[in-house]
């Protein structure tokens, strides 16, 4: 099968499941990461428009080959604050917020360039250095702090599941924590994105309350 081919059935798949949950549609980002321009042009020609990538300069390659094309690029991998200058102001949404330091750079790049840069803070729930995040209890006094960065918008949160545990409670939790931070900020309209699962594990994360789905080798295959 193509990957237009494994799009379509992993789409179809998502909305069965959905309705049949009476669950909201979570949108899909296609993860690119380590895959072929041949291979996202194709997804692009079949009309669907989001996609993911980790590493920045791999990220940057493709950005540059597909510009003039609509696409709604995210980032979802580790990222150091040299590397911020590069992605602010071009990628949708950056999924890996988890230190002040990198926050700060983040909003004086975007105040630099005018914009509103918008994030998630990602939570880390087994405290693996490869993998980024805030520590889960420190993550509501973390959120706090978003009124010091004014060019910077906190759309919702992040989680990867830790592989030696049961993901939908990792899932579970990370969607309490996410609907109690919404409690206690009602103001904050735009705190509305919940990005769990992967190819893996991706109904799971949906019926936790995911909106937000990376999903990879299901659709893309190998990776070069």
């Amino acid at each position: 099968m193509s990957v237009v081919d494994n799009f379509i059935e992993v789409q179809s798949e998502i909305m069965s499941f959905c309705k049949a949950k009476d669950l909201t549609m979570a949108k899909i980002l296609v993860v690119s990461k380590k895959q072929s321009l041949e291979k996202i042009q194709s997804i692009i020609d079949s009309g669907y428009k989001y996609f993911a990538e980790n590493y920045v300069q791999e990220w940057r390659e493709k950005y540059e080959a597909l510009q003039g094309q609509e696409v709604h690029w995210h980032f979802i991998g580790q990222l150091q604050t040299n590397k911020v200058k590069y992605l602010v102001g071009k990628v949708d949404l950056i999924h890996t917020l988890d230190s002040e330091k990198l926050w700060a750079e983040i909003d004086k790049r975007a105040k630099a360039m005018g914009v509103i840069q918008e994030l998630l803070l990602q939570i880390d729930w087994e405290k693996r250095e490869d993998r980024g995040g805030i520590a889960y209890d420190k993550l509501e006094s973390f959120f706090e702090m978003h009124e010091g960065f004014p060019n910077t918008l906190v759309r919702g949160l992040m989680t990867v599941a830790p592989v030696e545990e049961d993901a939908k409670i990792c899932f579970q939790k990370t969607a309490d924590l996410f609907m109690k931070i919404k409690e206690k900020n009602p103001s904050l309209i735009h705190f509305d994105q919940l990005s769990m699962g992967m190819s893996g594990d991706y109904l799971d994360a949906i019926e936790s309350g995911a909106n937000l789905v990376r999903i990879g080798s299901k659709i893309m295959g190998e990776r070069q």
